[in-house]
């Protein structure tokens, strides 16, 4: 493969293979036998989780196969939490002892509190009521049910819903999510804004006067730790390690 070019043209020796996602994994693997080098994996979400869920289309039996044999042949595993190490052993037969948890983290330099008034000063936003909500446009993520629940809350003047997230490839997950605002007259108070560059985000978590995070599944939520590391208050499901994370 032209990794292994790379790795000859370059006469490097790899001591250690870390794979994240069951993607990479199926790679990981294959350069594990052809290296003789120990495989670690980070597997993020899981197929056999999701598919329990019921939410969205259901994962490829390719892909739990995929992540059941990954799960039991690699030579260690890190989980972000003590939930999701639980997940691979009852899905997948993973053996306890080859389970790390380290939980993630967020970068304090970058996601540190910026004052209100100069982070909306500097987005150009005004003095609404702003619930943000930043990831994927993924049915998983419950962007739906956090939509559903803004007609309850318009005894609030001025409340406005900014969604972060979502490229050209989130466009029909975009449409639909506006078409059920419009349905619920709701469509001047939500805004999409797609993708944002990175350096932005902690503007966007310190202008928001809370941060949801709706999701049915998570395997961590960095979402809510990097909101609360600019000092926003989090709103989020009991679901993934949120519960350890949100404490009140």
């Amino acid at each position: 493969c032209n990794l292994e070019n790379f790795r000859k043209h370059n006469n490097l020796q790899y001591d250690l293979i870390l794979s994240h996602y069951w993607l990479s994994g199926r790679v990981g693997e294959y350069l594990q036998q052809q290296w003789n080098v120990p495989h670690i994996m980070m597997f993020h979400t899981l197929g056999a989780v999701k598919n329990t869920i019921g939410v969205g289309d259901d994962e490829p039996e390719l892909r739990i196969e995929t992540e059941r044999g990954l799960a039991q042949n690699c030579h260690h595993i890190i989980a972000p939490t003590e939930k999701e190490k639980e997940e691979l052993i009852r899905h997948y037969g993973a053996l306890s002892e080859r389970i790390g948890v380290v939980p993630c983290g967020v970068n304090l330099e970058q996601f540190k509190p910026v004052s209100k008034e100069s982070a909306r000063q500097y987005l150009g936003l005004g003095n609404d009521k702003i619930i943000l909500f930043v990831g994927r446009m993924d049915p998983l993520k419950g962007i739906d049910k956090l939509i559903k629940a803004i007609p309850y809350l318009q005894n609030i003047q001025g409340l406005k819903l900014m969604v972060i997230g979502g490229g050209e490839h989130s466009r029909r997950e975009i449409e639909q999510l506006q078409k059920l605002a419009c349905n619920l007259n709701i469509q001047d108070s939500v805004t999409f804004l797609g993708l944002i560059k990175h350096e932005q985000l902690p503007y966007f978590y310190s202008a928001a006067d809370a941060c949801v995070v709706p999701s049915y599944y998570e395997s961590f939520g960095l979402v809510a730790l990097e909101s609360l590391a600019c000092g926003t208050p989090v709103v989020a499901t009991d679901v993934g390690n949120l519960k350890s994370i949100i404490r009140q």
